[in-house]
């Protein structure tokens, strides 16, 4: 029977407060921020509320208001349309060769400098570096790995390659070197990329052009957008993405905690304040990364606490029939200074496929999206 129905909060404001990340647009009116976004100054910081996505529970109170006051009105909505959800899987290739023997030489240097004060941890690396790198590691056969135990779990992900040709750190400069475009090619020609920016080309179109350009040379068609670092402004940044003809990013997450910094697991058009309308650019939120999770300047998570935190994460997208949006660098699948975050990634692949989650790329997200009608 038809049933009336008062909601005591204006949702659909305070929606458009999450999605358009308002709080982000005022402090940026008042101070220039071509950085990260300070979390501790966050809303969902401050109220504890980071892994909670208020906007998909918004959208289920809504809902259900309208099926029970006005059932005529009431279609098919996005909750039961689809019958599963998703985890979309990412991958930010940093450095396509970590470990030279510059690099190798001082982390030997440190662990001996640091010995006294970390006397297991250090014996641990130098011991585990000499024999590792000596005779198993191979920077190729890492990423080929990853490629093919994706392929074999039946898992596609996005890898979100640098395009700076002048970095500080020469590794990262790795895509101006003709023997590394060669292995790019070979190992990803069939993988889905997209550009992995700059902190400086998500406030500056030539740069984000010229990066751009730098992938697309190697035959890439390059629609998804991450900054390094999540330097982001939302104005900003979007503006230039529309402009340099991208058709998606996913870098709005926070560095310091997994979660909803657009309050939703869903995909959305971010809102355009100066023009009045949304941008041409989709946002595929990050929910979780894992250098969030294990680095001691943020989460500070021991594996199985991480692994916990994403079967709960899981557990929010399959309830809200939503998107989990993982990221994963290669350099953390490292069995030596990372033991058993490359098995707990794909752990959590198989965990979701067991849910009945589709296991997708980003670009596949946002194509699906896109033809929603």
């Amino acid at each position: 029977a038809k049933q009336n129905c008062i909601i005591n909060k204006d949702i659909i404001a305070s929606a458009f407060y999450f999605l358009s990340c308002w709080q982000e647009y005022v402090e940026s009116k008042e101070e220039d921020s071509q950085g990260r976004v300070d979390y501790a100054r966050s809303l969902q910081h401050h109220w504890n509320f980071t892994q909670m996505p208020v906007v998909d529970i918004y959208a289920q109170i809504l809902e259900n208001a309208i099926k029970r006051s006005l059932p005529q009105l009431a279609g098919r909505s996005v909750f039961e349309r689809e019958k599963s959800f998703t985890l979309a899987l990412s991958h930010d290739i940093d450095y396509w060769r970590f470990w030279t023997k510059k690099h190798l030489l001082d982390t030997l240097k440190y662990n001996l400098k640091s010995f006294k004060k970390r006397p297991a941890q250090a014996l641990y690396k130098l011991i585990g570096h000499a024999i590792h790198k000596s005779f198993f590691h191979s920077h190729y056969r890492l990423l080929r790995s990853m490629v093919k135990k994706e392929e074999a779990l039946g898992a596609e992900s996005t890898w979100f390659l640098m395009g700076k040709e002048d970095y500080p750190d020469k590794r990262q400069s790795y895509i101006k070197e003709p023997a590394v475009q060669k292995e790019i090619k070979k190992l990803l020609s069939t993988q889905d990329v997209g550009l992995h920016g700059s902190p400086q080309a998500a406030f500056d179109i030539s740069t984000l052009k010229a990066e751009k350009r730098n992938l697309e040379a190697l035959g890439f068609d390059i629609k998804g957008y991450r900054t390094h670092y999540l330097y982001f402004d939302y104005q900003k940044s979007f503006a230039l993405l529309e402009e340099a003809g991208f058709a998606y990013d996913s870098t709005l997450g926070y560095w310091e905690s997994i979660g909803f910094r657009c309050g939703t697991s869903f995909p959305f058009y971010p809102y355009n304040l100066a023009e009045d309308r949304a941008f041409k650019v989709m946002e595929i939120p990050l929910i979780v990364m894992d250098t969030t999770m294990l680095s001691p300047k943020a989460m500070a998570l021991s594996v199985p606490s991480a692994r916990a935190k994403l079967r709960k994460m899981t557990s929010l997208a399959e309830k809200y029939k939503s998107l989990i949006t993982i990221l994963w660098h290669n350099t953390n699948f490292d069995p030596i200074d990372f033991p058993l975050w490359g098995a707990l990634y794909r752990d959590t692949i198989k965990h979701a496929q067991k849910r009945g989650a589709s296991i997708t790329s980003l670009t596949q997200v946002h194509d699906k999206w896109s033809n929603l009608n």
